[in-house]
């Protein structure tokens, strides 16, 4: 069904004089990947989101220990080359990811502040337990060597913590 409607719509763009470029996308294996986050709440780890376990969870928390305490919570993975982003998957354990914002940066520097904004979600509503989040980069493909995700600093419940079951990140085939 898919590649109907994906041949339809490059019939369609090309009867309109559009270029059109679709690139498949590939699930990056994330298991061997450097990863760190805001503080660690007792043992919810970091690596914990990359397990490939929607059991457990990473917990990143700015009140967990007092050096900590202010701050926004943030989780991130070095991809060790510039990758080109399409797609990031977010399984939720808590209420912690209602507002949040995935950067792609070329550099590991300030939460990825020089870096593109590939998605802002803008939901203050809690989630349930395994909600699956799926969010579509804003800019395709959006490329970058660190992917963060960051809490907003209007999230309405505990901006200093994030917690991810897990994440699963897509990139784009290109060729030349």
């Amino acid at each position: 069904m898919m590649k109907i409607y994906t041949g339809w719509f490059l019939f369609f763009a090309t009867q309109l004089w559009v270029s059109v470029e679709v690139h498949p996308v590939i699930e990056l294996e994330l298991s061997n990947y450097y990863v760190d986050q805001k503080g660690t709440f007792d043992n919810f780890h970091a690596g914990l989101a990359i397990d490939k376990n929607t059991v457990t969870y990473s917990i990143a928390c700015g009140n967990c220990k007092p050096e900590l305490n202010d701050g926004l919570g943030w989780w991130m993975i070095d991809l060790q080359k510039s990758e080109p982003i399409s797609k990031v998957v977010l399984t939720s354990n808590s209420k912690y990811l209602q507002e949040i914002k995935i950067i792609v940066s070329e550099t590991n520097k300030s939460l990825g502040k020089d870096g593109q904004l590939c998605y802002h979600f803008k939901n203050n509503t809690l989630l349930k337990t395994g909600s699956v989040l799926t969010f579509n980069c804003n800019t395709q493909p959006t490329w970058g060597r660190y992917l963060y995700v960051v809490r907003a600093e209007n999230a309405i419940f505990r901006p200093d913590a994030i917690a991810i079951a897990e994440i699963n990140i897509f990139t784009s085939v290109i060729t030349q």
